[in-house]
């Protein structure tokens, strides 16, 4: 039976090899970040459906829910919210918004025991790939938003001395990971996080320009004129561009099926005034809620960063 299923998934990896060349609980700040992912928000044309296929394809947890306004909100085990739904008032449309998010584990037990779910259940997978940084697998929602789920390899494997990052694209070790994985998977559990979030841009040098001028994060690689991968700390990064699709599209309307707004934490009150002070001296327009920077960047993605506990 274990060579049945090697033979299955050497003959997927040869296929795809050819298709395709972190609220209620503490967060955790990694690799000297001091502004991280923590949760992002989606609208939906079944918001039901897409909060089932959270919970039975990648195993959140359903913290929330609200049928009379078809509200979700998911997370890890420990109660700590990852994903918010709410319903879209417009369909989807050719503008700015999410290419993926990405969930990372903290161990090749629990990434191997993810893909050994993924497989049994069916999920479609889009491509695997081991990026230098970190093996990742990617699949769509059941809206079409994409997904995905990551192990981080050592940091000394892809940092460079000059602080770059080494991204690439190599074989994915898929029947080893399969084997190191658990046999039953636990789901999203309390050491799994949104690792980084990967947008659709109008302009790679405005996105450059407002995550590092204005959020104060660096850029890790700019490897082309197309993707731009920026991060706080020392991390590969927490968040990504792409003009992929073209450059200068329009900007993401609000109700718009798809991203609705992406929640960054920091660690440090000293941290969040000097991002307002940086936001006034750019004379950047933004304001405060529930104490909170409420923000649209240069694509016209809203952001919410917030002092969270550590």
């Amino acid at each position: 039976m274990k060579r049945v299923i090697k033979r299955i998934l050497l003959s997927m990896l040869l296929w795809l090899g050819c298709a395709l060349n972190v609220q209620a609980a503490t967060e955790t700040f990694d690799f000297d970040a001091e502004l991280v992912p923590l949760s992002y928000q989606l609208n939906a044309q079944d918001p039901s459906s897409l909060a089932d296929f959270y919970q039975k394809t990648l195993g959140m947890t359903l913290l929330e829910s609200d049928e009379a306004t078809s509200y979700y909100r998911l997370g890890t085990s420990d109660k700590r919210t990852l994903l918010e739904i709410f319903p879209a008032t417009l369909p989807k449309g050719k503008t700015t918004g999410l290419y993926h998010v990405a969930f990372v584990f903290e161990t090749r037990k629990q990434f191997g025991g993810a893909l050994r779910h993924l497989l049994k259940i069916g999920a479609r997978l889009d491509g695997f790939s081991d990026h230098g940084t970190h093996e990742a697998i990617y699949l769509p929602d059941s809206e079409g938003n994409g997904v995905e789920i990551y192990k981080d390899k050592p940091q000394e494997e892809w940092l460079k001395e000059d602080g770059s990052v080494a991204f690439a694209s190599k074989f994915f070790p898929m029947v080893e990971i399969f084997e190191q994985g658990t046999k039953t998977y636990d789901g999203f559990n309390e050491s799994v996080k949104l690792g980084h979030v990967h947008l659709v841009v109008g302009s790679i040098s405005e996105t450059n320009n407002f995550y590092q001028d204005i959020l104060g994060l660096t850029i890790t690689n700019n490897r082309d004129s197309e993707a731009t991968f920026l991060a706080s700390g020392t991390y590969h990064h927490h968040i990504a561009g792409n003009t992929w699709s073209g450059e200068g599209l329009p900007k993401l309307v609000d109700g718009q099926q798809g991203l609705r707004m992406i929640r960054w934490g920091v660690k440090k009150q000293a941290t969040f005034n000097h991002l307002v002070q940086t936001l006034d001296e750019h004379a950047y327009p933004y304001w405060i809620e529930d104490e909170r920077i409420m923000v649209y960047d240069n694509s016209g993605l809203l952001l919410s960063i917030e002092v969270v506990k550590i």
